[in-house]
């Protein structure tokens, strides 16, 4: 009777210990591990109690009908071992997942990180990539923390990026790489939104550069200013967006990645009453190549896709030399005040 009892019990315990027991930071730095053993644990404790519970006395004699309820017990524990073995191991699974949304929501703090190094191997079926990030506590502690991210996330980092990250104040070496305006909102309760033509519009209406800096961390974060001697502009970038803005001579320039999607500022300065300058160019493949032009009393809108290379000074021993940078695409919208 009090094996009847203990297995059962002692299967609950294992099976919340699995789940709440173990510290979310712990469980997440081995959760494969941990996932497959919580999940044999249970399903052994599992088993081993039904088999308690329906053990039977043998008789001597076994007639068919025994057989085949026999039968029909076996195939039964055997559905309840593999129900178990998955169910519980996909229980695991997100609820680990849960776990760590949880802890960051209520503890996530927001800070930079730099990537020092990191290493990627693929096997038959998964490819897994991990970076290895260092960052400072609000307390001034230096942490070191090792971060799963996709394979194309890995191949779009390289050593010593800064990048946006937040971590758990209760256990800091839990991090997240935050990828997406949604992440920052989630985790840094800011609202945060990409840049736009009503924005522009403020840049060039406003002198103070401190204000502008302030005005475009509100919109998203990590925006710094800094002049450009080789065109006499002032210039505001982004590192971990990979953007920039730079005013010069009446006009804003707001420099994107090549991929950035120019439409969303047709539509707005359509909506502002931009009219479009139509290419004479009857040709559809030069209409895509070339630049679309608005304009409004008192402003002009340019949206376009354009090459850039720059000279780079080396020096050395014996003399100063330059080299010239591989050529790359950049997405730009430029907003000119008359």
């Amino acid at each position: 009777m009090i094996k009847k009892i203990l297995f059962p019990v002692l299967t609950l315990l294992a099976a919340w210990f699995f789940a709440e027991g173990i510290p979310i930071d712990t469980f997440e730095g081995a959760s494969g591990f941990l996932t497959f053993l919580g999940s044999v644990v249970v399903t052994a404790g599992v088993t081993y109690s039904v088999f308690v519970f329906m053990r039977k006395e043998q008789p001597e004699y076994v007639d068919e009908e025994a057989k085949t309820e026999e039968n029909i017990t076996g195939c039964l524990i055997g559905f309840l071992i593999i129900g178990t073995l998955f169910g519980y191991g996909i229980f695991l699974v997100f609820h680990g997942i849960s776990r760590a949304e949880k802890e960051f929501q209520e503890n996530g703090v927001y800070t930079n990180a730099i990537i020092t190094g990191g290493s990627s191997y693929k096997t038959r079926r998964t490819e897994n990539s991990i970076i290895t990030v260092h960052f400072t506590t609000k307390q001034g502690k230096r942490m070191v923390a090792n971060v799963d991210v996709s394979s194309s996330q890995f191949n779009d980092f390289h050593q010593n990026q800064k990048i946006p990250i937040v971590y758990s104040e209760q256990r800091p070496t839990m991090v997240r790489v935050l990828k997406t305006d949604a992440d920052f909102a989630k985790y840094t309760k800011m609202n945060v939104r990409q840049v736009s033509l009503k924005d522009l519009h403020y840049i060039a209406d406003t002198d103070d550069k401190k204000k502008i800096v302030n005005y475009l961390n509100s919109v998203n974060p990590e925006w710094m200013y800094a002049y450009s001697r080789k065109d006499s502009a002032d210039t505001y970038l982004n590192d971990m967006r990979h953007t920039g803005v730079k005013v010069i001579s009446g006009q804003v320039n707001y420099i994107l990645p090549p991929e950035a999607n120019l439409d969303d500022f047709e539509k707005q300065a359509l909506s502002e009453g931009f009219e479009k300058i139509e290419s004479e160019d009857s040709d559809p493949r030069a209409r895509m190549e070339l630049e679309r032009m608005y304009i409004k009393e008192g402003y002009m809108l340019i949206l376009r896709h354009q090459q850039t290379q720059y000279k780079r000074e080396i020096n050395n021993l014996y003399k100063d030399d330059y080299e010239i940078s591989p050529i790359r695409l950049l997405s730009v919208v430029t907003l000119i005040t008359k």
